[in-house]
């Protein structure tokens, strides 16, 4: 046992240079995932005056990929156009919301008789025309995560554009 290297040995420059990659490499990946959620929640917390809004349109906007069986359309984001009504003056707003399945459920739920494609807005109290529509509202009370609901959205959106009007 006189051959046995002491624990240290390991622990070179270089060896602690590719740990330290790595650690960043998962935690850059692992914010990734969850930092737009965390900072869409963030600036919706900011807004403090709440109201009803009407959806008017709805917009994919796809990309395509390559995959393992081949390319496919994948929606990446919606377009959203609505209007709400604060101290008898109507505005007008645009938000971009992501391509995930939960958004794709809300969505799904909002343009369904469900809901008759109102949306509730948050807005900034000292400027109206700032808002953004606040989607957690349509989880609560749900027994299944919204992800393990399959649609296709784009089914009913048809023609990648609907204008309720």
């Amino acid at each position: 046992m006189k051959n046995k290297l002491p624990f240290y040995f390991f622990w070179d420059k270089k060896s602690i240079l590719w740990l330290l990659g790595i650690a960043f490499l998962i935690i850059s990946l692992i914010s990734f995932v969850f930092i737009p959620e965390m900072v869409y929640s963030f600036k919706l917390k900011q807004l403090k005056g709440e109201t009803k809004g009407q959806v008017i349109s709805i917009k994919e906007n796809t990309t395509m990929r390559q995959g393992r069986y081949g390319n496919k359309i994948v929606v990446e984001s919606y377009l959203v156009n609505y209007q709400y009504m604060v101290n008898n003056h109507l505005y007008w707003g645009q938000n971009t919301l992501s391509g995930l399945p939960k958004v794709q459920y809300a969505l799904k739920k909002i343009i369904d008789s469900e809901f008759k494609r109102t949306v509730k807005v948050r807005y900034d109290i000292e400027k109206p025309s700032k808002s953004m529509i606040a989607l957690e509202y349509l989880f609560l009370n749900e027994r299944k995560h919204p992800a393990t609901f399959n649609f296709n959205l784009s089914a009913i959106l048809n023609n990648k554009y609907m204008a309720f009007i």
